[in-house]
């Protein structure tokens, strides 16, 4: 179980990562707006759930929760490349197919951040 202060900061994430979701998908978002988008979600998971150790999480469940921080660490990194080579990309079905790709990752991370805060 999560601590009240990590599980709003869960939540947080949760609503960053809705956000970029809807800047990803949008037709006339620029990589630009995309990359600031993530750049933020980047940002709060960084401050608020990287640093989250087994210290923080309530003794009798860390077992069940470590794994969805682990996933969610592979999956931000993962995302962090996808960004950049969406911001590579010069053709519009490369743009399309990263922008795919990135889709997908957010609603595993969206899926993770939903089962964190389920966790009892």
């Amino acid at each position: 179980m999560l601590s009240p202060l990590h599980h709003q900061y869960c939540q947080e994430l949760l609503t960053g990562l809705r956000q970029l979701q809807q800047t990803v998908n949008s037709v006339n978002t620029e990589t630009r707006s995309r990359t600031q988008a993530f750049g933020q979600v980047q940002e709060i998971f960084q401050r608020q759930i990287a640093n989250l150790t087994s210290d923080d999480l309530d003794p009798v469940h860390p077992s069940r929760i470590q794994p969805y921080l682990t996933e969610m660490h592979r999956q931000m990194r993962l995302l962090q490349m996808d960004v950049m080579f969406l911001q590579a990309s010069r053709n519009l079905t490369t743009t399309q197919q990263r922008q795919l790709t990135m889709s997908d990752r957010i609603k595993s991370l969206i899926g993770y951040c939903e089962a964190l805060l389920q966790v009892e």
